[in-house]
């Protein structure tokens, strides 16, 4: 069977219509699940989603050493360009003791009624700080002129393969799913490129399954995206990837291990 690599970022579950937010203690317990169930990456993100969330690292490190210690996952740090906060607030995840890769989005583009502003010269800036904590970055695109501006990077000597990127649909007012824009943009990646997608907003697994059928590599899932995903009866992450695993396999795809995953995503012709 053909393997795929499922990735998830943990968050609380979903209680009369809002989301809990889990303590540290609560988010190793599920992210030990959500590797039973199949996860390979974990994509963590400072809880509570505040405005400024990135002035007190300790729950996050803590969160950190909990999944270091109790599972295999890799630890994709989240960084993030909110308005208001500094490259060095962006970047505070990345510096923590555990994190293999860090997300660095390609470029600014509008999330609703917010800016996440990237410049250019600010993710070259990011780019040499994540080689100096030997971070690998995942490039996560917004829209097709941040994968232009990639490879701008590549052919500047600041990336280095495999090229691990992440396309992300459907957040407002980014780019909205389709068949036909996939194509396009894994036909402009660059050679030795691992790709994935995150689809927000899903209320069945339609999009994924698409995805995984035109050759996705991971697929990244988490009640924060896609609350409904999957029907009202799930209210967990570990829920919501078994529910993607089962119909993953039906179609002949098996989910990679963690330890296979890293090798793939760190390493040339894995």
């Amino acid at each position: 069977m053909d393997e795929i690599i499922l990735s998830v970022a943990p968050t609380g579950p979903w209680e009369k219509g809002q989301q809990k937010v889990l303590s540290p203690e609560e988010i190793v317990d599920e992210a030990v699940r959500c590797s039973e169930e199949g996860a390979a990456v974990i994509h963590l993100l400072p809880a509570g989603r505040e405005k400024r969330p990135f002035r007190d690292m300790s729950t996050l490190e803590k969160t950190f050493h909990g999944i270091y210690d109790n599972t295999d996952l890799i630890i994709e740090a989240g960084t993030e360009g909110r308005p208001g906060l500094s490259l060095e607030e962006k970047l505070l995840p990345a510096t923590l003791e555990g994190a293999v890769f860090a997300s660095l989005n390609m470029g600014s583009f509008n999330l609703a009624e917010e800016v996440f502003s990237f410049g250019a010269d600010e993710i070259r800036l990011c780019l040499d700080r994540m080689d100096q904590y030997r971070v690998k970055p995942s490039l996560e695109i917004y829209d097709t002129g941040h994968l232009v501006f990639a490879r701008k990077l590549i052919d500047e000597g600041l990336l280095e393969p495999p090229y691990n990127f992440t396309f992300v649909f459907n957040v407002p007012w980014g780019m909205v799913f389709s068949q036909e824009l996939l194509a396009y943009l894994v036909g402009q990646l660059p050679t030795d490129s691992n790709w994935g997608s995150l689809i927000t907003g899903s209320r069945d697994f339609g999009d994924f399954m698409t995805a995984a059928e035109m050759g996705a590599d991971f697929l990244r899932v988490g009640l924060d995206y896609t609350p409904w995903l999957g029907g009202p009866e799930v209210f967990t992450s570990a829920q919501l990837l078994k529910k993607l695993r089962e119909n993953l396999m039906k179609t002949g795809r098996e989910t990679m291990s963690p330890g296979d995953a890293e090798h793939k995503l760190l390493l040339i012709g894995a």
